[in-house]
C-alpha cells in the first residue's frame, strides 16, 4: 500500500531507490522507493519512504538487527458493501473495519476482542482502512500499549463501543503466521441438492473447527452476486456455527427477510465474511 508513503513530482528514475528525499533546505524528508510509470522511466509521479519511518526502521536494525514489527493478531477485513454493513447492523455513514479472525493467545485475544467486532480506533485515531491499522500497529514498539475501540453486537442486537486495551507483541515469522492459520480437509459424503441461495456444500472439518466447503455455485444465484466461489469453506451463518449441509439449509430458512444473510468463511488460508443479499421480490 501507497497510503503512507509521500507522494513527490521530483525527478526519480530507476537506480534512484535508496536516495534521499529532501526538502528547500536540504532536510531529509525521505527515501526514494517507487514510482507510477507505464515506460520504466520517471513520468510525474514518485514516491518516499517517510523520513520517520526509515529512522524508526534503522534504530530497530542497529538494537536488534533485524526488523521487529508489532502485531495484535487479527485478521481483517473492509466495509465494502451495503448488505455487508446492513447484516452487521451498521449505518451507512459509520466506518471502521471487520475482525474476520482472532488468533489464539494473541494480544488481540488476550485483550478479549472477538470475531465480529468493528474496529473503528487505535489511540484515538479513526480506522477507516486496513491500512490505517496496519500502519499503527506496525509502527509501533513491542511491549507498547494498544487502545482498540471496537463496536460490538449486544444481546439486544444493537451495537455499542468499547475499548480494550493491548500489549503490542512481536509479529511472528512468515512460516509461524502460515501455521497459525487452520488447514482443513474433507470429508466426503453424498452430494447436497443446490439450495435456496444456490449454492451445493459437503462436510468439511480440521483440528477444532468445523464448515461445509462450497462444491457448487449456482451462476447466477445470489451466492455468485456475493462473491463466493468454489472452494470457500463455510464456517458460520448470521453468526451461528455450520457443520453440516442441514445446518446451512436450516440457517438460512432462519434468516430473517429484511437483512442481509451474514456468512463467515475460509478461501484458501484466509478468513473473510461476506453477506448475501435478500431475495429479491419478483415483479408480477
Amino acid at each position: 500500500p501507497l497510503g503512507h508513503m509521500l507522494q513527490t513530482d521530483a525527478v526519480i528514475n530507476p537506480g534512484n531507490s535508496g536516495g534521499a528525499l529532501v526538502n528547500l533546505r536540504g532536510e531529509l524528508i525521505g527515501i526514494n522507493t517507487a514510482i507510477a510509470t507505464n515506460t520504466g522511466s520517471f513520468q510525474g509521479i514518485s514516491f518516499a519512504i517517510p523520513s520517520n519511518e526509515a529512522r524508526q526502521i534503522a534504530d530497530q536494525v542497529i538494537e536488534f538487527g533485524r526488523i521487529r514489527r508489532g502485531y495484535i493478531g487479527i485478521n481483517m477485513q473492509e466495509l465494502g458493501n451495503t448488505d455487508l454493513r446492513k447484516s452487521l447492523g451498521m449505518d451507512e455513514d459509520e466506518t471502521g473495519i471487520l475482525i474476520s479472525n482472532v488468533v489464539e493467545d494473541a494480544p488481540a485475544d488476550k485483550a478479549g476482542l472477538r470475531i465480529y467486532d468493528i474496529i473503528t480506533e487505535v489511540d484515538g485515531i479513526a480506522i477507516e482502512e486496513t491500512a490505517d491499522l496496519l500502519n499503527i500497529v506496525a509502527g509501533k514498539k513491542v511491549g507498547d500499549t494498544a487502545e482498540v475501540t471496537v463496536l460490538r453486537r449486544s444481546r439486544r442486537g444493537r451495537l455499542r463501543s468499547i475499548t480494550q486495551t493491548m500489549k503490542v507483541s512481536e509479529r511472528p515469522p512468515p512460516g509461524e503466521l502460515e501455521r497459525q492459520r487452520p488447514q482443513i480437509r474433507a470429508l466426503l459424503e453424498e452430494e447436497p441438492p443446490l439450495n435456496g441461495v444456490g449454492l451445493i456444500v459437503r462436510p468439511y472439518a480440521n483440528r477444532g473447527i468445523s464448515g461445509v466447503q462450497i462444491e457448487v455455485v449456482g451462476r447466477g444465484s445470489r451466492a455468485a452476486r456475493a462473491g463466493l466461489r468454489t472452494g470457500d469453506v463455510l464456517l458460520e451463518v448470521n453468526r451461528e456455527l455450520v457443520r453440516t449441509p442441514k445446518d446451512l439449509e436450516k440457517a438460512i430458512e432462519d434468516s430473517s427477510s429484511d437483512r442481509p444473510i451474514l456468512f463467515r468463511f475460509q478461501r484458501v488460508r484466509d478468513i473473510h465474511v461476506s453477506s448475501i443479499p435478500m431475495e429479491e421480490e419478483i415483479e408480477s
